[in-house]
């Protein structure tokens, strides 16, 4: 009888266990941002995903709490801010995972959080990416997820920004925080 409570016991804990990691996991909150436009400039978010098409709002320079509301397709993603939608280029967009209540007080705030740099190890750098492409720094880990930008062949300022999913490592490159796959980063 002993060996069959251990066992139950063993289990439940492993499970309790499991619970508490997936509600640390679930924690985490995305935090999208307008990235790379000085103020007073404002992002132009447009009617189509193009550079000539016209422009139906404008978001303020570093204003959080960017949502996509469409597709992203050819560096572009349909997204709204406060009810204001349009199409943005994804590199005016910076994304970060962040616990519940720093993603709050960046909201409230209204300005996008901090970046820890991490640990003090040596930047990666990109390799095995032809001249004329680019590295992908995707929303999440895989080639589904959105693109947030193009990082350039032997560019060699990617740092880390967390743990890696497969293939796929968290970094950050000028500012913004993304997924990218790790067989090109040494």
């Amino acid at each position: 009888m002993w060996a069959w409570q251990h066992f139950i016991v063993r289990h439940v804990l492993s499970l309790g266990l499991l619970c508490v990691v997936s509600a640390a996991q679930a924690a985490e909150t995305r935090l999208l941002c307008v990235h790379d436009v000085r103020p007073p400039d404002q992002l132009a978010a447009r009617s189509t995903p193009d550079f000539q098409a016209s422009v139906v709002a404008r978001y303020p320079a570093n204003a959080c709490g960017v949502e996509v509301v469409g597709q992203c397709t050819n560096g572009w993603c349909e997204v709204s801010l406060k009810g204001a939608r349009g199409w943005v280029y994804t590199k005016n967009i910076a994304v970060y995972d962040l616990p519940a209540e720093q993603a709050a007080l960046a909201l409230k705030s209204g300005h996008p959080p901090l970046v820890e740099q991490g640990s003090r190890e040596p930047p990666l750098c990109v390799i095995g990416v032809h001249r004329g492409d680019t590295l992908r720094l995707r929303t999440g880990p895989g080639v589904g997820h959105g693109e947030i930008a193009g990082i350039p062949p032997g560019a060699c300022d990617v740092e880390r920004a967390g743990g890696c999913r497969g293939r796929w490592c968290k970094v950050t490159w000028q500012g913004r925080v993304g997924w990218a796959n790790a067989d090109y980063l040494d």
